[in-house]
């Protein structure tokens, strides 16, 4: 879901409002997301997704998706190189607190022409440090418990 969006006036502008909800499989918010279930989750996700046509994923496409959340594992952050949008690459790292694991995901994205060049360690760095100190936000803990709060009266 997204929280926050900032609009800056290009050419290519793709906006997505608060609140707007994206295919985890394809972003790199969402691969980061993934990246944290257990395989069984994983599994049980990759079931119920839908292609924007509203298809099941292929087994070639669950491969890929299964793929690009190894690699978020591995590294510790996500690239959506065009897989959501043409034109447009994202970057994304976990936010995680300390009893709750990752809870959420920072997300910098952009055009191509912008992005291609800021897809490296030092980008990944800044992100990772901005990351933590979100996680460790007392504004953003009490947020935290609030939903936490909601979602447990629902059930």
């Amino acid at each position: 879901m997204v929280a926050v969006s900032l609009k800056k006036s290009q050419t290519l502008r793709v906006v997505h409002g608060i609140g707007a909800r994206l295919p985890a499989y394809c972003t790199a918010s969402g691969r980061i997301l993934l990246s944290s279930l257990p395989p069984a989750e994983l599994e049980a996700y990759l079931d119920r997704a839908r292609t924007p046509s509203q298809q099941p994923l292929t087994p070639a496409e669950r491969a890929k998706v299964r793929h690009a959340v190894e690699l978020a594992q591995k590294h510790g952050h996500a690239v959506d190189d065009e897989d959501y949008c043409p034109g447009v690459i994202g970057l994304a790292v976990p936010v995680s607190t300390g009893s709750h694991g990752c809870v959420a995901a920072l997300t910098l994205s952009g055009p191509t022409t912008r992005m291609r060049a800021l897809v490296n360690e030092q980008t990944v760095a800044m992100l990772r440090e901005t990351a933590r100190a979100i996680g460790r936000s007392r504004s953003f803990l009490r947020a935290l418990s609030r939903l936490e709060a909601r979602t447990q009266t629902r059930d």
